[in-house]
C-alpha cells in the first residue's frame, strides 16, 4: 500500500468504538469531578442548586399594581433591600 494512504482495516487510528469508550471515560471522570466538587459545596454548608422560595405574588399582580407607574413613581414606592426588576 502506497504511504499515506488508509488502508481498511488501519490500525493506526482509533476506530468508532474506541472514540466512543474515550469519550464516556471522559463523561465519566467529568461528571466524578462534578459529583465531588457538589460534595464539598454541601460540606460547607451552601446548597449548590439553591433554596427554594416562597412565591408571594405573580407577575400579573405586580404588572396589574404597578404597570402604569412611571420610572419616578416606582423609585418611590421601592425600599433598599428588596428586588428590583430586571431591566428597570
Amino acid at each position: 500500500m502506497e504511504e499515506g494512504k488508509v488502508g481498511i482495516m488501519d490500525t493506526t487510528k482509533p476506530q468508532a468504538e474506541d472514540r466512543q469508550a474515550e469519550d464516556t471515560g471522559e463523561r465519566n471522570e467529568l461528571f466524578r469531578v462534578r459529583r465531588e466538587k457538589l460534595n464539598q459545596l454541601r460540606e460547607l454548608g451552601f446548597d449548590p442548586f439553591g433554596g427554594k422560595y416562597e412565591r408571594t405574588h405573580l407577575a400579573q399582580d405586580i404588572f396589574d399594581r404597578y404597570g402604569e407607574m412611571t420610572k419616578e413613581e416606582l423609585e418611590e414606592h421601592w425600599t433598599p433591600g428588596s428586588a428590583w426588576p430586571a431591566g428597570s
